[in-house]
């Protein structure tokens, strides 16, 4: 039973590492993915964190027209999270 998550998990994991490579390493695809534009419309993000299943870890993001949206598999999870407060306060002072 476990084979099939293995293999799908592993098969996600290096399509994952190709688009990271593709995209010119971690720090581009996230500047890529977060640009200011979607960031101007994040009212606030929240951490959920699982001690217990570090994988379980996730971002959740609402935006200005409370929509939610939920963020897993960080790499690093508490560095995304001090990355994502950092570009939020900087594009809210931008907006002042």
């Amino acid at each position: 039973k476990m084979g099939t998550k293995i293999f799908e998990t592993v098969k996600w994991k290096l399509s994952l590492g190709a688009i990271i490579i593709q995209k010119g390493g971690r720090k581009n695809i996230l500047k890529q993915i977060f640009v200011l534009r979607p960031i101007k419309k994040i009212k606030n993000i929240y951490e959920s964190e699982n001690v217990n299943t570090p994988d379980q870890n996730y971002i959740g993001v609402v935006t200005v027209e409370d929509f939610q949206f939920w963020f897993m598999g960080f790499l690093r999870y508490e560095k995304a999270c001090i990355n994502l407060q950092k570009a939020i306060s900087k594009s809210t002072k931008l907006n002042d």
